[in-house]
């Protein structure tokens, strides 16, 4: 088993947390000399954007505009990643089979060596509709899981 980091996924949602993940997924990019791939899920339990009309055309389809303005906000995100880091891809994952499958699906066909992931603070109810993204991750993936928890849970 190799312990090398070649490849970290950092699983972004648009919510605030999704900076401080980006920071330590750069961090550790950074550290091992690894090649970064930002990734945010499209599920039916996502659609967490807001709708700014007038920076997008009204004719477009609702899953097109939500396409174009989350490659909007990964295209921002990766503007922050720093420098040193060579290798920065975005990648849109459409998935009706839940967040933390499509992560865990994604890290393992691409040979991702470490996944970065946020802990949201959702209520008991929250975790027994949504389930946790974080725990599926950690249960399911067959690599390392940096779990991430945002400064106010902390």
């Amino acid at each position: 088993m190799s312990t090398a980091i070649r490849h970290i996924l950092a699983a972004v949602d648009f919510s605030p947390a999704a900076e401080l993940v980006l920071q330590w997924a750069c961090r550790e990019a950074v550290l091992h000399g690894a090649r970064l791939t930002i990734a945010h899920v499209f599920s039916p339990q996502a659609m967490n954007l807001q709708l700014p009309e007038e920076i997008l055309p009204p004719d477009l389809d609702l899953m097109t505009r939500l396409h174009k303005l989350a490659e909007l906000e990964m295209a921002k995100l990766k503007s922050h990643c720093d420098p040193q880091i060579k290798d920065v891809d975005t990648l849109l994952i459409d998935s009706a089979q839940g967040i933390g499958h499509a992560l865990v699906q994604e890290a393992q066909g691409s040979a991702v060596d470490l996944i970065v992931v946020a802990s949201h603070g959702q209520g008991m109810l929250g975790r027994l509709l949504l389930g946790s993204v974080a725990t599926d991750v950690v249960h399911h993936a067959h690599c390392p899981v940096l779990v991430v928890k945002p400064e106010a849970q902390a």
